[in-house]
């Protein structure tokens, strides 16, 4: 049902996208609330208690009684996953500050999905977009487009060549307008290897011949969960304390990221490793947002001068 009506839908919207599939008629999605049922309150007032009192867990309440589709109970994220803090209004990629930096990560992928992801962090000087102000604490990471590699079935590639990957992300970020700005970020270190068909072809060098390059992501042992670690702390941090400000960097998902969104915030932990996710699950962008994630890069301070 997600998949099929690209739910949820991004805070402050009530109508989604006209989707079109082929051979399938046209379909949206329309958020509804339950006070808006007012027969149904009316003729039964006690409803709500009632639905309320039978949920067994925080999150069966926000799905029963908020109509939350992020809900899977005891996931790696969902109890941290508060879309009205954690998603921003889509930033066009050529109106990120020249001083914040700007770069991808990548999980590779044929038969199954492979996963582009573009990043911005922030120097600490925030922007203003979409009536919301953006990148307040330096070294806030956001999201600010995607490119998921799939077939339109859950956890199924478009079976893409290096190379055609490789043009299609050089492609999006000159429409973008910051082609040559953007730095290659972490990616799966399996594009290094080499083909022993043909000793001096590899994944990274195919589309390094395209103008694409990649750095090695950590996959120490120990970096899987280590990285799930540190995507729930900066998702933690993106929410204000008590006292309404923020500290720490936290980490921000732009609405226009759907395939982030559809699979990220209900990504489910592995049943014999708590601690690790289940890796039947779609966990293509997961692993590319780990990547990202153990990698901060925070900005350096800029330089400053004594003058005697």
């Amino acid at each position: 049902m997600k998949a099929r009506y690209q739910l949820p839908l991004a805070p402050g919207h009530v109508v989604g996208p006209v989707i079109e599939t082929d051979g399938e008629p046209q379909r949206v999605s329309v958020r509804g609330r339950l006070e808006e049922n007012r027969i149904l309150l009316g003729a039964d007032p006690d409803y709500v208690d009632r639905i309320v009192a039978a949920a067994s867990s925080e999150s069966q309440r926000r799905a029963w009684r908020d109509g939350d589709w992020n809900i899977v109970d005891g996931g790696m994220f969902d109890d941290l996953w508060t879309p009205e803090f954690q998603i921003v209004p889509p930033v066009p990629p050529r109106e990120i500050p020249k001083t914040w930096r700007l770069d991808r990560s990548f999980d590779w992928g044929q038969s199954r999905p492979f996963s582009v992801g573009w990043w911005a962090q922030s120097s600490g000087e925030p922007i203003e977009w979409g009536g919301r102000k953006i990148g307040e604490v330096r070294g806030d990471l956001i999201r600010i487009q995607e490119w998921y590699g799939w077939n339109g079935k859950p956890n199924e590639g478009l079976k893409m060549t290096p190379r055609n990957v490789a043009r299609g992300i050089a492609e999006r970020e000159k429409a973008w307008e910051v082609f040559g700005r953007v730095r290659g970020g972490p990616a799966d270190g399996s594009i290094y290897n080499v083909d022993p068909r043909d000793p001096g072809a590899s994944i990274a060098g195919d589309m390094a011949a395209e103008g694409v390059s990649w750095e090695k992501a950590d996959k120490r042992a120990g970096s899987r969960k280590a990285g799930w670690a540190v995507i729930r702390q900066m998702l933690q941090e993106a929410i204000p304390g008590e006292r309404g400000f923020r500290e720490k960097p936290g980490l921000f998902i732009s609405e226009v990221c759907r395939h982030w969104l559809r699979t990220m915030p209900s990504l489910p932990r592995d049943e014999k490793d708590p601690d690790d996710v289940d890796t039947d699950a779609e966990d293509h962008i997961a692993d590319e947002t780990r990547y990202r994630c153990r990698r901060p890069r925070v900005m350096e301070k800029p330089q400053t001068h004594l003058i005697y």
